[in-house]
């Protein structure tokens, strides 16, 4: 059966928002655990490694993996370029939306998305999860920094395009609720449930 590119707008504004969703779930809990840096957390981390070691890893692969699909440029797929090119060309679906200013914001990350592409291609090959900053930095060559940003824009420019879509933003953002989680987790697995 036919869909109306409505319809498809629709999919893959839902398909787009589940792939930043992840991401800033991932990135919240990496760095809830793992980018804390106060040496209660780093010994807990060195006492199970052989738990937090592949549980990093596969974070971190994820997390880079979402967010490289998520600005992906294969027409196949549910991303914002994708998004925001069918919104160019039926502005009927996000009608108020700043969809050139959108464009211009993606084109200043090209070197951000040329990394996290050549890291989806290479299956974001063997890391040390050691210092996992110094990684994502150093042998990644992707500054955390302005990552983290990224993903913060990728979630507000889902949030605008649901908002013109149909007048309202009904898209959860993954950060406060995985941050809280992650942070009992921790305190708990350091002996103090109820701390800070």
């Amino acid at each position: 059966m036919a869909t109306s590119a409505r319809e498809q707008y629709e999919a893959r504004l839902a398909g787009y928002g589940e792939l930043v969703f992840m991401a800033r779930a991932y990135q919240t809990i990496l760095e809830s655990f793992f980018l804390a840096g106060d040496p209660e957390t780093w010994r807990m981390l060195e006492t199970y490694r052989a738990f937090f070691g592949p549980v990093a890893r596969a974070l971190t692969n994820d997390m880079f993996l979402h967010a490289a699909s998520a600005v992906d440029r294969d027409t196949r797929t549910a991303s914002l370029p994708n998004l925001l090119r069918a919104a160019r060309e039926s502005p009927e679906f996000a009608p108020g939306a700043d969809v050139r200013g959108m464009e211009e914001w993606l084109s200043g990350w090209e070197e951000l998305r040329t990394n996290l592409r050549a890291l989806r291609d290479k299956r974001l090959a063997h890391f040390d999860a050691g210092d996992l900053r110094e990684t994502i930095e150093l042998r990644l060559g992707i500054n955390y920094g302005a990552f983290r940003v990224f993903l913060e824009d990728l979630h507000r420019h889902h949030v605008t395009l649901l908002r013109a879509l149909d007048g309202h933003a009904d898209a959860a953002d993954p950060a406060p609720e995985a941050r809280a989680h992650s942070s009992r987790l921790r305190r708990t697995l350091l002996g103090d449930p109820d701390g800070p």
